[in-house]
C-alpha cells in the first residue's frame, strides 16, 4: 500500500479533499525506521516532528541512570512536535520504532508550502494538541511528584511551562 493510500485511511485525515492530501504527502518525505531503530534522539537538536503513518514506536527519557517510558505513538501520532515549532532545542525524549515504522518528515519549511497548507492545518492543530496533552500529563505527574516532595518554591504555571518549551 503507499504513503497516499494509508494516510487517506487515518481518522485525522478523512474529510479531506483528495488534491489536498496528494499535496500535502508529495510534499512531506516518507520515511521508515526498522525495528528497534531511533526516529529522535534525547539530547539532539530539534529539527522537524514526524506523522506516523503505519507502526508503532515508544517514548522514552533517560534520567538518573534509567530509562522510563512516557509514552506511545501509532499510525496517526505524531513526534517530535516541538521541532515543528521552535528552533534551538533538544529533543526531550528517544522515541523508538516497536516495529517496523513508516512516518512522514514534517519540517518548519514544510509548514510553509502552500500547496499543502490546507491538510497543513490540520496537522498543526494536531500538532499542538498532542503537545498540549503531553504538557498537561508532564503537569499532572509533577503534581503528583510535589505532592509528595513539595519544592520550595511555587510550581510555574502550564503557560509559564509552554513559553518555556517555545523558547519565549
Amino acid at each position: 500500500m503507499s504513503v497516499y493510500e494509508t494516510v487517506v485511511t487515518l481518522p485525522a485525515f478523512r474529510g479531506c479533499a483528495t488534491t489536498d492530501l496528494q499535496a500535502f504527502v508529495a510534499a512531506a518525505p516518507p520515511v521508515r525506521f526498522k525495528a528497534a531503530s531511533q526516529l529522535i534522539r534525547q539530547g539532539e537538536a530539534a529539527r522537524g516532528a514526524f506523522l506516523v503513518v503505519h507502526g508503532h514506536c515508544r517514548a522514552e527519557v533517560q534520567a538518573d541512570g534509567r530509562s522510563t517510558v512516557v509514552g506511545r505513538a501509532g499510525p496517526g501520532d505524531i513526534v517530535g512536535e516541538l521541532g515543528l515549532f521552535a528552533s534551538g532545542l533538544t529533543r526531550s525524549a528517544t522515541v523508538t520504532a516497536e516495529d517496523e515504522v513508516q512516518a512522514l518528515l514534517l519540517t518548519q519549511d514544510l509548514l510553509a508550502d502552500p500547496a499543502a497548507r490546507t491538510v497543513l492545518d490540520l496537522v498543526e492543530l494536531r500538532a499542538l494538541s498532542t503537545l498540549a496533552e503531553r504538557v498537561r500529563r508532564s503537569h499532572a505527574t509533577r503534581s503528583r511528584v510535589q505532592t509528595l516532595a513539595p519544592e520550595p518554591q511555587a510550581a510555574p504555571t502550564l503557560f509559564t511551562r509552554l513559553r518555556r518549551l517555545l523558547g519565549a
